[in-house]
Order: structure tokens, then C-alpha cells, then sequence
């Protein structure tokens, strides 16, 4: 796990539990912080003014269980006819669905999604001021082979569903994705998830004054 340049895990209850073993499984630069507990299996790497705040900051901890694990991937629907590109200003609302030409968001469109799955093949790209909001029980679940790519001002307002098979999990990452893929959060982005954002084999940088909310 990485994390750079001003960006910030701002809330003391929220942890962050790396599974790596290697000595530098956690990383920090640049004034980056987590405030909450980060039990690491390997070691951490901190430079340039970048902190653990949290409590206990564990190294060598044991390896954690997938609390996750048992959460099957639905079967897909049938490709839904709504586009999933927006941009220049304008605002779209969305309903659940399996979008097989991804996500495409950018300068300065804001996106209302309806409560509910959305599955999203090929791509999710987000740039230039965009806003996201699904704050009635959405989950995002990647199905692709790909990164994300958010960054240059988002802000991503989600709340996971209480209830149902995807119950808790905002962001659902494809298990079998390769996993020298890089998710990266970057330039400003803020991420006001409430729910697991949920990539089990993959690496996430969070850079540049990107940051969650609580």
C-alpha cells in the first residue's frame, strides 16, 4: 500500500492491514498520514514528514483472514443499454446494470446513481472535476482486466447497501484482475466512501491530496 504526497486515511477508526511481507509492505511520503490502526505483516517506509497516527501500528502482525471471502460475483446481466460516458457540464442519472463499454466521466459532469449493483467492464475513467454520487446503497464492482484511473478533483460520494449479497462492500475488485494492476486515487481526488473498498489482490496508491473521507 502506498501512500503519498499530502494524501491522508483521516479517520482514527478506519485501518489499514497490509498482508505483504515485505519490509516496505506499507509506504508512506510527503507528508501522508493514516490515523487509524495499520497492522502490517511486513514493515512499513516512512519519509518526509509522513506518519502513523493510529493505534496499535504492528509490525510483523499475522497475516489477516479475507473477511470477505465467501462474497461470490453475481452473474452478469445482459449489457444494459444506458452509455456510461458523461462530461462538459452536464449531469446524467444512472440505474443498475452491467455496463460492458465501462465508465467515462469527465470535465465537470456530475453522475447520480440510482440505489443498487453496477457492474462496469473495460474501463472507469474519471478526470477533471467530476462528482459521483450514489448514496442510497450502491456498489461498484470492477469486472474487468483494467485500472482505475480518478484523479484532477474528483469526488466520489458513496454508501454501501446494508443488505444483500454485496452488504458493506462499496467497491467490489475483480479477484482473478492481474495483480501487478495499479488502482490509483490522484490529484485532489476525495473519496467520502462508507463501505470496503474491496481489492483483494491488487495495488492501491492514494497521491497528490488524495484522500478519504470518514
Amino acid at each position: 500500500v502506498y501512500v503519498r504526497n499530502n494524501a491522508v486515511v483521516t479517520n482514527p477508526d478506519c485501518g489499514v492491514a497490509v498482508n505483504s511481507g515485505s519490509s516496505s509492505a506499507l509506504s508512506l511520503r510527503n507528508n501522508a498520514a493514516i490515523n487509524g490502526p495499520a497492522p502490517v505483516h511486513g514493515g512499513w517506509d516512512l519519509a518526509n514528514n509522513a506518519d502513523l497516527n493510529g493505534s496499535p501500528n504492528i509490525r510483523n502482525a499475522p497475516v489477516l483472514d479475507d473477511p470477505y471471502a465467501n462474497v461470490m460475483l453475481e452473474p452478469l446481466p445482459a449489457c444494459t443499454g444506458q452509455s456510461g460516458t458523461a462530461g462538459n457540464n452536464t449531469t446524467i442519472t444512472l440505474n443498475p446494470g452491467n455496463f460492458c463499454s465501462g465508465f467515462d466521466f469527465s470535465n465537470n459532469a456530475t453522475v447520480n446513481l440510482q440505489p443498487g449493483t453496477y457492474y462496469i467492464d473495460s474501463k472507469f475513467d474519471v478526470t477533471n472535476n467530476v462528482t459521483i454520487n450514489g448514496t442510497g446503497g450502491v456498489t461498484l464492482v470492477i469486472t474487468g482486466n483494467y485500472a482505475l484511473d480518478w484523479d484532477n478533483n474528483l469526488h466520489i460520494n458513496l454508501v454501501a447497501p446494508t443488505s444483500g449479497n454485496y452488504a458493506g462492500i462499496a467497491l467490489f475488485g475483480n479477484r482473478s484482475a492481474s495483480n501487478n494492476i495499479e488502482h490509483v486515487f490522484n490529484n485532489n481526488s476525495y473519496l467520502d466512501v462508507q463501505g470496503v473498498i474491496y481489492f483483494p489482490n491488487q495495488i492501491l496508491r492514494f497521491l497528490n491530496n488524495g484522500i478519504t473521507g470518514t
